[in-house]
């Protein structure tokens, strides 16, 4: 009928400190959005209750566009800053890497975090090493057990890993006590004597699961790399393994327990 369309319309309003705006509602101050000639309140006589003219609650759809791009934020910063004294720093690590052009005459500083640390700052687009990046910080451990499955068994709480086939796994000494991802899954990356193998079953307080179909070599003792360089053989990048955890590198450099030895070379 009449009503089967939704009712629209287009104003103008401009925001001020008796507007308040609430999750995905805007509720505004009706002496700021109303149109009246009198005070209603003000009134010697009136009916309750109170007319404002207008519904006490509208449903608004705000719709507001912005310039796509980083062009648009510099422009801003161009123009809010070019009065200032002093030195300007701009830009993060994704903005010092990808956008060094736009940068050149716009800033004396820039402020790289991640990448400091050897993290891409825009994986799953590109990974470290495609910026060069070395990662300042690794995760070692060690095997300290290791044991042959048969088809049918089951490893770690849950048994959320069965072996289809005899399998030899090791067990490593780290769990998320010591920072590493509880929701890291069965096939996360990691390092044992530089060769790539993937974790298995769960990860518990103070241990994990790894399989060794890819290192046969090792034993108990065996260097693991849980992400970064390993002391033989290739690099597990930290955002590799935040990735199948389901998270970032950011988070799992900032979650180190205290537990951890740490140990600072200078030799990099």
């Amino acid at each position: 009928g009449e009503h089967e369309k939704p009712l629209t319309e287009t104003m103008e309003i401009e925001f001020n400190r008796d507007d308040l705006a609430n999750v995905n509602r805007v509720y505004f101050n009706p002496f700021v959005v109303g149109r009246w000639t009198t005070n209603p309140f003000k009134l010697k006589e009136r009916n309750f209750p109170v007319d404002f003219g207008t519904p006490q609650e509208e449903t608004v759809l705000v719709v507001v566009e912005y310039p796509p791009g980083i062009a648009a934020q510099m422009a801003v910063f161009d123009r809010v800053t070019a009065d200032l004294p002093g030195e300007r720093c701009l830009s993060n690590s994704a903005a010092a890497l990808r956008h060094v052009q736009s940068l050149q005459g716009r800033s004396d500083w820039v402020r790289p975090g991640v990448a400091l640390y050897g993290g891409a700052p825009d994986h799953l687009a590109s990974d470290a090493g495609a910026w060069d990046l070395r990662p300042a910080m690794s995760l070692h451990s060690r095997l300290v057990a290791t044991q042959e499955l048969r088809a049918g068994d089951t490893v770690g709480y849950g048994s959320t890993f069965a072996a289809e086939q005899p399998l030899r796994i090791g067990v490593v000494a780290c769990g998320y006590a010591d920072g590493y991802p509880r929701h890291a899954p069965t096939g996360t990356p990691v390092l044992v004597e530089g060769q790539r193998c993937r974790l298995l079953g769960r990860v518990s307080m103070d241990l994990i699961t790894v399989d060794l179909s890819t290192a046969p070599q090792a034993g108990i003792g065996s260097e693991v790399t849980l992400w970064g360089q390993a002391s033989v053989g290739p690099c597990l990048p930290i955002d590799e393994v935040a990735a199948a955890a389901g998270t970032i590198g950011y988070e799992l450099m900032c979650a180190l327990a205290p537990r951890v030895p740490v140990q600072v070379l200078d030799d990099l």
